[in-house]
């Protein structure tokens, strides 16, 4: 009984371990930041899409709101390219930096997709006329 146990307790942890290896994780921000990067072009082109294709421009915003927008949209722009990065299975350096880089890419182009696409489309929304 106690064999069984081991054994089975030895092929859990070996599975773990397999799971949890750099190389592994690596595999899984390559696939996951691609979804994200295809995401997040979706997300950003298609507001802005349907605004211009109805005949907004950003030049019809006022100053404070146009200089609103296109600083959100440089964030998103800058998010954009975090989630490129994170999903581009190329790797400049060890496996272990490359995956904290992967890491950090990611979570900085959450943030900055949030906060630049909530900065733009708040910025046409106050602005007179919308």
């Amino acid at each position: 009984m106690s064999t069984t146990t081991s054994d089975a307790t030895t092929a859990t942890t070996e599975e773990l371990q397999a799971l949890t290896s750099v190389t592994a994780q690596l595999k899984r921000m390559d696939f996951s930041g691609g979804l994200w990067f295809a995401a997040s072009l979706i997300a950003g082109v298609l507001p802005v899409a349907l605004l211009v294709s109805g005949g907004w421009r950003p030049s019809d915003l006022p100053n404070p709101e146009s200089a609103m927008w296109w600083f959100g949209s440089i964030l998103t722009l800058a998010a954009v390219c975090a989630f490129g990065w994170g999903g581009c299975p190329a790797y400049a350096f060890t496996p272990e930096v490359a995956l904290r880089q992967k890491i950090y890419c990611m979570r900085a182009g959450v943030v900055l997709f949030i906060a630049g696409s909530t900065l733009s489309m708040f910025a046409i929304l106050v602005s007179p006329g919308s």
